[in-house]
């Protein structure tokens, strides 16, 4: 998904972490608009991650990404979004446009 993600977002700048640690250390160097995590992730999951990252950055927009539960199990979480996987390319360009605020 992270290489999917990479080719399709193009108009923004993507950085990339391997696990949920990677992805919190990159968090503190340089707080991005958006992160998009996987939910099966090794190292740290991504509701462990998302539980960090509201603990240091509470306003930062964070979606979901997994093929492994749906949008319901999210219910609970603070995710700002949540894409399902597979997915198509339009809708993760839809789903992130939306999410930064900018035009399709």
């Amino acid at each position: 998904i992270r290489e999917l993600l990479r080719r399709v977002l193009t108009a923004v700048e993507v950085t990339e972490a391997a696990n949920g640690k990677e992805a919190l250390l990159k968090v503190s160097q340089k707080q991005p608009d958006l992160v998009i995590t996987d939910i099966k992730m090794p190292e740290m999951d991504g509701f462990t991650l998302l539980t960090h990252l509201r603990d240091r950055c509470p306003e930062l927009k964070v979606m979901a990404v997994s093929s492994y539960v749906g949008a319901e199990t999210f219910d609970h979480c603070t995710f700002d979004g949540f894409i399902s996987n597979p997915t198509s390319m339009a809708e993760i360009l839809s789903k992130v446009n939306n999410m930064l605020g900018m035009r399709s």
